[in-house]
Protein backbone atom coordinates (compact mmCIF):
# COMPACT_ATOMS: atom_id res chain seq x y z
CA UNK A 1 0.00 0.00 0.00
CA UNK A 2 1.41 3.35 -1.03
CA UNK A 3 1.65 5.76 1.86
CA UNK A 4 1.28 8.75 -0.47
CA UNK A 5 -2.44 9.33 -0.99
CA UNK A 6 -3.54 5.71 -1.53
CA UNK A 7 -6.58 5.04 -3.68
CA UNK A 8 -9.67 4.40 -1.56
CA UNK A 9 -12.55 2.36 -2.94
CA UNK A 10 -15.96 2.96 -1.36
CA UNK A 11 -18.61 0.33 -2.08
CA UNK A 12 -22.37 0.55 -1.65
CA UNK A 13 -24.89 -2.24 -2.10
CA UNK A 14 -28.40 -0.83 -2.34
CA UNK A 15 -31.81 -2.48 -2.26
CA UNK A 16 -35.08 -0.53 -2.10
CA UNK A 17 -33.41 2.55 -0.61
CA UNK A 18 -34.22 5.13 -3.28
CA UNK A 19 -35.45 7.46 -0.52
CA UNK A 20 -31.98 7.62 1.05
CA UNK A 21 -29.62 6.82 -1.82
CA UNK A 22 -28.87 10.34 -3.06
CA UNK A 23 -27.74 11.44 0.40
CA UNK A 24 -25.33 8.51 0.60
CA UNK A 25 -23.92 9.09 -2.90
CA UNK A 26 -23.60 12.86 -2.46
CA UNK A 27 -21.75 12.35 0.82
CA UNK A 28 -19.11 10.31 -1.04
CA UNK A 29 -18.83 12.73 -3.95
CA UNK A 30 -18.34 15.61 -1.49
CA UNK A 31 -15.36 14.05 0.30
CA UNK A 32 -12.32 16.32 0.57
CA UNK A 33 -10.03 13.37 -0.27
CA UNK A 34 -9.32 13.28 -4.03
CA UNK A 35 -8.29 9.65 -4.62
CA UNK A 36 -11.64 7.84 -4.41
CA UNK A 37 -13.20 5.14 -6.55
CA UNK A 38 -16.92 4.74 -5.85
CA UNK A 39 -18.75 1.53 -6.80
CA UNK A 40 -22.53 1.28 -6.35
CA UNK A 41 -24.40 -1.97 -6.98
CA UNK A 42 -28.17 -1.93 -7.40
CA UNK A 43 -29.08 -5.33 -5.99
CA UNK A 44 -32.33 -5.81 -7.89
CA UNK A 45 -34.25 -2.88 -6.41
CA UNK A 46 -37.82 -2.76 -7.78
CA UNK A 47 -37.99 1.04 -7.50
CA UNK A 48 -36.35 4.13 -8.97
CA UNK A 49 -32.80 3.24 -7.92
CA UNK A 50 -31.48 2.74 -11.45
CA UNK A 51 -32.78 6.13 -12.59
CA UNK A 52 -31.03 7.79 -9.65
CA UNK A 53 -27.75 6.08 -10.54
CA UNK A 54 -28.05 7.07 -14.20
CA UNK A 55 -28.46 10.70 -13.18
CA UNK A 56 -24.89 10.81 -11.84
CA UNK A 57 -23.32 10.11 -15.23
CA UNK A 58 -19.63 9.29 -14.89
CA UNK A 59 -19.27 10.55 -11.34
CA UNK A 60 -19.45 6.98 -10.05
CA UNK A 61 -19.32 3.41 -11.34
CA UNK A 62 -22.53 1.48 -10.96
CA UNK A 63 -24.16 -1.76 -11.99
CA UNK A 64 -27.64 -3.28 -11.70
CA UNK A 65 -28.00 -7.01 -11.06
CA UNK A 66 -30.63 -9.54 -10.01
CA UNK A 67 -30.98 -9.63 -6.24
CA UNK A 68 -28.23 -11.71 -4.63
CA UNK A 69 -28.12 -10.23 -1.12
CA UNK A 70 -25.91 -7.61 0.47
CA UNK A 71 -23.09 -9.90 1.58
CA UNK A 72 -22.52 -11.50 -1.81
CA UNK A 73 -22.89 -8.14 -3.54
CA UNK A 74 -20.27 -6.50 -1.35
CA UNK A 75 -17.87 -9.39 -1.93
CA UNK A 76 -18.37 -8.94 -5.67
CA UNK A 77 -17.86 -5.17 -5.48
CA UNK A 78 -14.75 -5.34 -3.31
CA UNK A 79 -13.35 -8.03 -5.58
CA UNK A 80 -13.52 -5.43 -8.39
CA UNK A 81 -12.02 -2.63 -6.28
CA UNK A 82 -8.78 -1.01 -7.39
CA UNK A 83 -8.10 0.73 -4.09
CA UNK A 84 -5.72 -0.55 -1.43
CA UNK A 85 -8.11 0.78 1.23
CA UNK A 86 -11.82 -0.06 1.31
CA UNK A 87 -14.87 1.49 2.94
CA UNK A 88 -18.36 -0.02 3.00
CA UNK A 89 -21.17 2.53 3.06
CA UNK A 90 -24.77 1.39 3.41
CA UNK A 91 -27.15 3.22 1.11
CA UNK A 92 -29.17 4.62 4.03
CA UNK A 93 -26.10 6.01 5.84
CA UNK A 94 -23.81 8.89 4.87
CA UNK A 95 -20.35 10.30 5.46
CA UNK A 96 -19.22 13.71 6.62
CA UNK A 97 -16.81 15.54 4.26
CA UNK A 98 -13.53 14.70 6.03
CA UNK A 99 -14.35 11.06 6.87
CA UNK A 100 -12.04 9.46 4.31
CA UNK A 101 -9.14 11.91 4.57
CA UNK A 102 -8.99 11.61 8.35
CA UNK A 103 -9.05 7.81 8.18
CA UNK A 104 -6.38 7.72 5.46
CA UNK A 105 -4.12 9.91 7.60
CA UNK A 106 -4.21 7.22 10.27
CA UNK A 107 -3.08 4.58 7.77
CA UNK A 108 -0.30 6.83 6.50
CA UNK A 109 0.93 7.30 10.07
CA UNK A 110 0.56 3.57 10.92
CA UNK A 111 0.65 1.39 7.78
CA UNK A 112 0.34 -1.82 9.83
CA UNK A 113 -3.23 -0.98 10.87
CA UNK A 114 -6.02 -3.32 9.80
CA UNK A 115 -9.00 -1.01 10.37
CA UNK A 116 -9.66 2.65 11.18
CA UNK A 117 -13.06 3.56 12.62
CA UNK A 118 -14.63 6.60 14.22
CA UNK A 119 -17.57 7.71 16.32
CA UNK A 120 -20.80 8.36 14.42
CA UNK A 121 -24.15 10.08 14.74
CA UNK A 122 -27.36 8.12 15.06
CA UNK A 123 -30.04 9.90 13.01
CA UNK A 124 -33.71 9.24 12.34
CA UNK A 125 -35.39 8.62 9.01
CA UNK A 126 -35.36 12.33 8.20
CA UNK A 127 -31.72 12.81 9.17
CA UNK A 128 -32.38 14.45 12.54
CA UNK A 129 -29.75 13.77 15.17
CA UNK A 130 -30.83 11.32 17.87
CA UNK A 131 -27.49 10.88 19.63
CA UNK A 132 -23.77 10.66 18.99
CA UNK A 133 -22.38 7.16 19.44
CA UNK A 134 -18.97 7.33 21.07
CA UNK A 135 -17.24 4.04 20.38
CA UNK A 136 -14.67 2.65 22.81
CA UNK A 137 -11.01 2.60 21.85
CA UNK A 138 -9.83 -0.66 20.37
CA UNK A 139 -9.32 -3.50 22.83
CA UNK A 140 -9.23 -6.94 21.20
CA UNK A 141 -10.11 -8.89 24.33
CA UNK A 142 -12.93 -6.54 25.32
CA UNK A 143 -14.37 -6.63 21.80
CA UNK A 144 -14.73 -10.42 21.84
CA UNK A 145 -15.59 -10.79 25.53
CA UNK A 146 -18.27 -8.09 25.53
CA UNK A 147 -19.72 -8.82 22.09
CA UNK A 148 -18.85 -5.46 20.54
CA UNK A 149 -19.02 -4.31 16.95
CA UNK A 150 -16.54 -1.44 17.08
CA UNK A 151 -16.52 -0.03 13.52
CA UNK A 152 -19.56 1.80 12.27
CA UNK A 153 -20.34 3.47 8.92
CA UNK A 154 -17.34 4.69 6.98
CA UNK A 155 -14.76 2.43 8.63
CA UNK A 156 -11.71 1.96 6.42
CA UNK A 157 -9.89 -1.37 6.08
CA UNK A 158 -7.05 -2.79 4.03
CA UNK A 159 -8.03 -4.72 0.91
CA UNK A 160 -5.18 -7.21 1.35
CA UNK A 161 -6.69 -8.23 4.70
CA UNK A 162 -10.12 -8.60 3.08
CA UNK A 163 -8.56 -10.87 0.45
CA UNK A 164 -6.65 -12.85 3.07
CA UNK A 165 -9.89 -13.52 4.98
CA UNK A 166 -11.81 -14.46 1.81
CA UNK A 167 -14.15 -11.54 2.29
CA UNK A 168 -17.45 -11.45 4.15
CA UNK A 169 -19.08 -14.72 5.16
CA UNK A 170 -22.02 -15.14 2.78
CA UNK A 171 -23.79 -17.48 5.20
CA UNK A 172 -24.44 -14.44 7.41
CA UNK A 173 -27.10 -11.98 6.27
CA UNK A 174 -26.97 -9.41 9.08
CA UNK A 175 -23.81 -9.82 11.17
CA UNK A 176 -21.34 -10.44 8.35
CA UNK A 177 -19.54 -7.18 9.12
CA UNK A 178 -19.13 -7.92 12.84
CA UNK A 179 -17.82 -11.37 11.95
CA UNK A 180 -15.33 -9.76 9.57
CA UNK A 181 -14.09 -7.20 12.13
CA UNK A 182 -13.43 -9.94 14.68
CA UNK A 183 -11.46 -11.95 12.13
CA UNK A 184 -9.57 -8.87 10.92
CA UNK A 185 -8.47 -8.19 14.50
CA UNK A 186 -6.49 -11.44 14.36
CA UNK A 187 -4.31 -9.87 11.65
CA UNK A 188 -3.76 -6.28 12.73
CA UNK A 189 -4.77 -3.56 15.17
CA UNK A 190 -7.64 -1.10 14.87
CA UNK A 191 -7.52 2.62 15.61
CA UNK A 192 -10.43 4.81 16.65
CA UNK A 193 -10.79 8.44 15.63
CA UNK A 194 -12.58 10.06 18.60
CA UNK A 195 -14.80 12.18 16.40
CA UNK A 196 -18.14 11.70 14.64
CA UNK A 197 -17.39 11.32 10.92
CA UNK A 198 -20.56 9.66 9.61
CA UNK A 199 -24.25 9.13 10.23
CA UNK A 200 -26.10 5.86 10.81
CA UNK A 201 -29.75 6.12 9.89
CA UNK A 202 -32.17 4.32 12.21
CA UNK A 203 -35.49 3.49 10.58
CA UNK A 204 -37.98 0.66 10.71
CA UNK A 205 -36.89 -0.85 7.40
CA UNK A 206 -33.17 -0.91 8.19
CA UNK A 207 -31.61 -4.36 8.37
CA UNK A 208 -30.36 -3.88 11.93
CA UNK A 209 -33.83 -2.83 13.09
CA UNK A 210 -35.61 -5.71 11.39
CA UNK A 211 -33.25 -8.49 12.40
CA UNK A 212 -35.48 -10.25 14.92
CA UNK A 213 -35.05 -13.97 15.30
CA UNK A 214 -32.61 -14.31 12.40
CA UNK A 215 -30.28 -11.77 13.98
CA UNK A 216 -30.48 -13.61 17.30
CA UNK A 217 -29.60 -16.93 15.67
CA UNK A 218 -26.75 -15.36 13.68
CA UNK A 219 -25.39 -13.81 16.86
CA UNK A 220 -24.79 -17.23 18.38
CA UNK A 221 -23.70 -18.91 15.16
CA UNK A 222 -20.97 -16.46 14.28
CA UNK A 223 -19.47 -16.46 17.80
CA UNK A 224 -19.38 -20.27 17.85
CA UNK A 225 -17.85 -20.22 14.37
CA UNK A 226 -15.25 -17.72 15.55
CA UNK A 227 -14.23 -20.02 18.38
CA UNK A 228 -13.82 -22.88 15.91
CA UNK A 229 -11.05 -20.99 14.10
CA UNK A 230 -7.59 -22.54 14.42
CA UNK A 231 -4.78 -20.82 16.31
CA UNK A 232 -6.86 -18.31 18.25
CA UNK A 233 -4.68 -16.43 20.76
CA UNK A 234 -4.73 -17.89 24.27
CA UNK A 235 -6.01 -14.60 25.67
CA UNK A 236 -9.07 -14.91 23.39
CA UNK A 237 -9.60 -18.61 24.14
CA UNK A 238 -9.72 -17.77 27.85
CA UNK A 239 -12.70 -15.51 27.17
CA UNK A 240 -14.82 -18.17 25.45
CA UNK A 241 -17.40 -18.62 28.22
CA UNK A 242 -17.75 -14.87 28.77
CA UNK A 243 -18.00 -14.31 25.01
CA UNK A 244 -20.75 -16.92 24.65
CA UNK A 245 -22.52 -15.59 27.73
CA UNK A 246 -22.63 -12.09 26.27
CA UNK A 247 -23.60 -13.41 22.83
CA UNK A 248 -26.56 -15.33 24.25
CA UNK A 249 -27.51 -12.26 26.28
CA UNK A 250 -27.43 -10.06 23.16
CA UNK A 251 -29.52 -12.59 21.24
CA UNK A 252 -32.06 -12.92 24.06
CA UNK A 253 -32.48 -9.18 24.40
CA UNK A 254 -32.80 -8.73 20.63
CA UNK A 255 -35.84 -11.00 20.75
CA UNK A 256 -37.26 -9.38 23.88
CA UNK A 257 -36.89 -5.84 22.54
CA UNK A 258 -38.33 -6.71 19.14
CA UNK A 259 -41.34 -8.38 20.77
CA UNK A 260 -40.22 -11.58 19.09
CA UNK A 261 -40.34 -15.12 20.42
CA UNK A 262 -40.47 -14.63 24.20
CA UNK A 263 -39.92 -18.32 24.92
CA UNK A 264 -36.78 -18.30 22.76
CA UNK A 265 -35.67 -15.06 24.43
CA UNK A 266 -35.88 -16.72 27.83
CA UNK A 267 -33.94 -19.76 26.58
CA UNK A 268 -31.16 -17.57 25.23
CA UNK A 269 -30.92 -15.63 28.50
CA UNK A 270 -30.87 -18.78 30.62
CA UNK A 271 -28.01 -20.12 28.48
CA UNK A 272 -26.24 -16.79 28.88
CA UNK A 273 -26.45 -17.07 32.66
CA UNK A 274 -25.35 -20.72 32.58
CA UNK A 275 -22.22 -19.94 30.55
CA UNK A 276 -21.00 -17.34 33.03
CA UNK A 277 -23.06 -16.58 36.18
CA UNK A 278 -20.24 -14.34 37.38
CA UNK A 279 -20.77 -12.19 34.33
CA UNK A 280 -24.10 -11.04 35.79
CA UNK A 281 -22.72 -10.02 39.15
CA UNK A 282 -19.95 -7.73 37.97
CA UNK A 283 -20.58 -4.15 39.01
CA UNK A 284 -20.45 -3.03 35.38
CA UNK A 285 -23.05 -5.63 34.32
CA UNK A 286 -25.83 -4.99 36.81
CA UNK A 287 -28.17 -3.80 34.06
CA UNK A 288 -27.89 -7.30 32.64
CA UNK A 289 -29.06 -8.83 35.89
CA UNK A 290 -32.00 -6.42 35.96
CA UNK A 291 -32.99 -7.30 32.38
CA UNK A 292 -32.55 -11.02 33.07
CA UNK A 293 -34.82 -10.74 36.10
CA UNK A 294 -37.47 -8.88 34.15
CA UNK A 295 -37.58 -11.28 31.18
CA UNK A 296 -36.79 -14.66 32.73
CA UNK A 297 -38.09 -14.46 36.30
CA UNK A 298 -40.70 -11.76 36.86
CA UNK A 299 -40.94 -7.98 36.54
CA UNK A 300 -42.70 -7.96 39.92
CA UNK A 301 -39.44 -8.58 41.80
CA UNK A 302 -37.48 -5.86 39.97
CA UNK A 303 -37.89 -3.35 42.84
CA UNK A 304 -36.40 -5.89 45.25
CA UNK A 305 -33.49 -6.69 42.91
CA UNK A 306 -32.76 -3.00 42.41
CA UNK A 307 -32.77 -2.40 46.16
CA UNK A 308 -30.35 -5.27 46.65
CA UNK A 309 -28.10 -3.84 43.96
CA UNK A 310 -28.37 -0.39 45.47
CA UNK A 311 -29.85 1.07 42.34
CA UNK A 312 -32.39 3.85 42.20
CA UNK A 313 -32.19 4.61 38.50
CA UNK A 314 -35.01 3.10 36.47
CA UNK A 315 -34.13 0.27 34.14
CA UNK A 316 -35.10 0.47 30.47
CA UNK A 317 -37.56 -2.34 31.31
CA UNK A 318 -39.65 -0.66 34.01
Amino acid sequence: MSISRPLVTIVTSTYKHEKFLRRAIDSVLCQDYPEIEYLVFNDGSPDGTEEILKSYGRKLTWESQPNMGETATLNKAIGMAKGSLIAKLSSDDYLYPTAISEAVNQFIAQPNLAVVYSDFDLVDEGGRLLETIQKPDFDFISMVRNHLCLPGPGALFRKDIFDQLNGFDTSLRILFDMDFWWRAALIGPFVRIPKSLSAFRHHRNSQSSAGGEQMAVETIRFVKKYYSLPNLPKKILKEKRNALSNAYYAAGMQLAESRGNLAASKRFLVKSFAYSPRNYFKRTNRDKLICFTNVVISPHILPFVKRVLGRDKKSQFH
